[in-house]
């Protein structure tokens, strides 16, 4: 340090005052032009023509914003000093402090009238940040044209030079107010007011755009360079070219990989759907017999269509059209099959009778001859139909059924009322929650939107023009039985059900479980 201060010291400072001179002028010469500079007003801009002073007063000048540098630099460190140990403020925040407990170099003192928008200087400081250059560029020159003074004249003439009155929030302030919320150098400041004199708001491009660099590389560099790749690609060209050859086969490897594994995969897609026979949703099973089955059957609410999920009021229609679903439940996988009925298409005219037992023992029907497992004994579980007159109909037919060798036991249970919740009301919700926020207006789609509801999900509909037997028919259940069975006395207080086949003609009824 004793050698750096001796000697050093003053080696460095000759060196300074020599790269001064050559790049930049003699030392008063610079102060000399600066004169004009730097004297500036408190709401004018610091080019008025008539505004001299000496050297004296530029260096003075220039020492008091050096000083008010410093101080707001201290102030900083000191704020990030105190604020250690708490939670780090951001720089912009502390700078704005700085700037308002140290005040303004003129007499009108601005950051102590702008006391009251700090927060609003601390906004645009932010919103200065998040800028792009170009986007930067643009809002500040948009922001000194609006400050620009257009309509005085000097000595009878047009301003060569032009003239700000500065302002923040409606109060007038000086330059350096004005220049530090908005984090602008003084450099840069007045690069910004020649741009605007010479282009207007336009954006800014560098001085040595389109240029050759100054950095760049001679031709004899770039010819080199070009060489020692050359030389670099024909020594390792070989090892290179096998690299590549085994990329490739590895590629072509790969591909015929994958198509065979698709090709394979469809195989059994297609071998598994000629597996599938009426009886069944598969081949019966070779090693295990179904000893209990359970099925599940329940009314979902209807559909209104068309349905938007956009919808805020009523449509336009006076009655919305009606979509009935019923759902059928395989409570073993689960896998549900909802029934849509359109309101043209159910067994009664206009929609009527779709909740009726000839409806519902149809679909049933329908169902356990296509999607049943050859089962010794099943269980059925519904919600209490007493209310809706067709209790009667489906002991007849689960009797009939199990009279047909369906199954050698079938259970038939209701539920209490007030505990009608049951697994088909889960498959339910899935469906209704993707209806909610779909756009519905045929019967089609609505059938895509159940089959990718939920793997669970699967649909059904009716057509009255397919002759196929394994398609749904309506049939007259309630006049084809009572011909061969009575009703059941105090067929209301039941709620359990057996049906055994060598019991012709008996059910075995159960108040309670």
């Amino acid at each position: 340090m004793d050698w750096f201060n001796n000697i050093g010291c003053e080696e460095l400072e000759n060196e300074a005052v020599a790269y001064f001179e050559q790049y930049i002028g003699s030392i008063p010469e610079v102060l000399a032009s600066s004169n004009n500079e730097l004297n500036v007003s408190d709401n004018c801009d610091s080019d008025i023509e008539n505004d001299e002073s000496d050297i004296e007063n530029t260096i003075q000048a220039r020492a008091r914003e050096f000083y008010s540098t410093s101080v707001i630099q201290d102030q900083s460190e000191n704020t990030c000093s105190l604020n250690q140990n708490d939670e780090l403020e951001d720089p912009s925040r502390l700078r704005i402090n700085a700037l308002f407990a140290n005040d303004c170099n003129c007499t009108k003192k601005c950051f102590t009238k702008l006391s009251t928008f700090r927060e609003q200087a601390y906004d645009v400081s932010l919103s200065v940040c998040e800028f792009t250059k170009a986007e930067r560029d643009i809002y500040l020159l948009s922001k000194l044209e609006n400050l620009e003074i257009t309509d005085s004249v000097f000595r009878g003439g047009k301003r060569e030079r032009k003239q700000y009155r500065y302002s923040f929030q409606g109060v007038e302030i000086c330059e350096f107010t004005w220049r530090n919320i908005y984090n602008i150098g003084r450099s840069e400041f007045k690069s910004l007011k020649q741009h605007l004199n010479a282009n207007g708001v336009t954006p800014r491009s560098h001085g040595l755009s389109g240029r050759k660099s100054n950095h760049g590389h001679s031709f004899e560099v770039i010819e080199n360079t070009i060489k020692f790749i050359k030389r670099y690609a024909d020594e390792f060209e070989d090892a290179k070219l096998v690299t590549t050859q085994k990329l490739i086969d590895h590629i072509q490897s790969a591909r015929t990989e994958r198509e065979y594994y698709k090709l394979c995969t469809q195989r059994s897609r297609d071998e598994l759907k000629l597996a599938e026979s009426p009886i069944g949703k598969y081949n019966t099973p070779c090693f295990k017999n179904f000893e209990n089955v359970h099925y599940t059957f329940d009314f979902s609410q209807y559909v209104n269509l068309p349905h938007s999920s956009q919808q805020v009021g009523a449509l336009y229609f006076l009655t919305p059209r009606k979509v009935q679903i019923f759902g059928v439940c395989d409570e073993n996988f689960p896998m549900q099959t909802n029934y849509l009925i359109d309101e043209q298409q159910t067994i009664g005219e206009n929609g009527s009778r779709t909740h009726g037992p000839n409806a519902v023992l149809s679909m049933l029907h329908h169902y356990l001859h296509g999607n049943t497992y050859g089962e010794k004994a099943c269980h059925f579980h519904a919600d209490n139909s007493v209310g809706q007159n067709k209790i009667k109909t489906t002991l007849h037919y689960l009797l009939w059924k199990c009279l047909q060798g369906f199954t050698k036991t079938i259970n038939l249970h209701f539920m209490i009322a007030g505990h009608t919740k049951c697994l088909c009301d889960a498959c339910f919700g899935m469906l209704k929650k993707i209806i909610r926020k779909s756009d519905v207006n045929t019967v089609s789609q609505l059938v895509k939107i159940v089959d990718n509801s939920a793997k669970c999900n699967r649909s059904e509909v009716y057509n009255e023009n397919d002759d196929d037997e394994n398609s749904l028919k309506w049939y007259r259940w309630d006049n084809f039985f009572t011909k061969y069975f009575k009703p059941l006395r105090g067929i209301g207080k039941f709620y359990h059900f057996r049906f055994i086949r060598h019991e012709k003609g008996v059910v075995f009824a159960r108040e309670t479980g």
